[in-house]
């Protein structure tokens, strides 16, 4: 299944015990179409606010529904911030988050002074222009496997702080800047650490020699501020290599 959402008023993807989630209301609209419970499994949990452009989700039901009639069905249950793309059978062995084998986030900056109504919601106003050569000196760093102990959450179970990034980088779209970065996993609100400390240290005298020591360090209290959830957005999963392109 091939989702997208707009994070604004959700507390994230995961289910939980209060609070209004993606996996929440798709579930509770999978039930009532299918008329018995399912369970959803997500290849990432986005963090509160966070958005998707295509995110992937997997389950097991029983029904004669074709993928595009199920797809009309399931988006007519569903609340207009969520919207399904497509739903399509796959092998019985795959799984939305352990088969996939590259995630690409995209984070939407508006380096003017006033963002239109309708861009604000979506990205981070910085309010003064940013040095793209210095951005992508920064971004650069981060290629390969790291450890990211430092743009890490305590909270975050992961037994593995090791990350592998294939692309990092900065560019112009129109009037906004964007960070892409593409990466074979992600840990709790890392990109999120990265892009602040990035935003942070680039006006710095020496601000990628910060962002590397801070990087090398493998220490939570070096980390810059975590950026805003609402320029965050899962643009993509892919699932066979060399598609991981724009």
């Amino acid at each position: 299944m091939d989702l997208s959402y707009d994070g604004t008023n959700f507390e994230g993807w995961q289910t939980q015990l209060t609070g209004r989630t993606v996996q929440g209301v798709i579930e509770k609209a999978l039930g009532i179409l299918l008329k018995t419970p399912v369970s959803i499994m997500g290849a990432g949990r986005t963090d509160a606010g966070v958005h998707a452009r295509h995110q992937v989700a997997h389950f097991s039901a029983e029904t004669r529904m074709e993928g595009k009639h199920f797809t009309v069905g399931l988006n007519s249950l569903l609340p207009k911030d969520v919207r399904i793309l497509e739903v399509s059978q796959v092998d019985a062995d795959f799984h939305a988050r352990f088969s996939a084998k590259v995630r690409v986030y995209h984070y939407y900056f508006f380096p003017g002074a006033v963002a239109l109504p309708w861009e604000e919601p979506y990205c981070w106003r910085l309010g003064r222009p940013m040095d793209l050569q210095v951005l992508n000196t920064m971004a650069g760093i981060i290629l390969g496997e790291q450890d990211f102990t430092t743009f890490s959450c305590a909270q975050d179970k992961a037994k593995s702080r090791k990350r592998f990034i294939h692309q990092s980088i900065f560019y112009q779209e129109g009037p906004f800047l964007v960070y892409r970065i593409a990466g074979n996993a992600f840990l709790w609100r890392m990109v999120r650490s990265l892009v602040g400390s990035m935003i942070k240290w680039a006006p710095l005298e020496g601000g990628p020699e910060i962002f590397r020591r801070a990087l090398e360090a493998k220490c939570r209290d070096l980390s810059g501020p975590s950026a805003p959830a609402k320029g965050l957005f899962l643009q993509k999963v892919v699932y066979h290599d060399g598609e991981w392109g724009y």
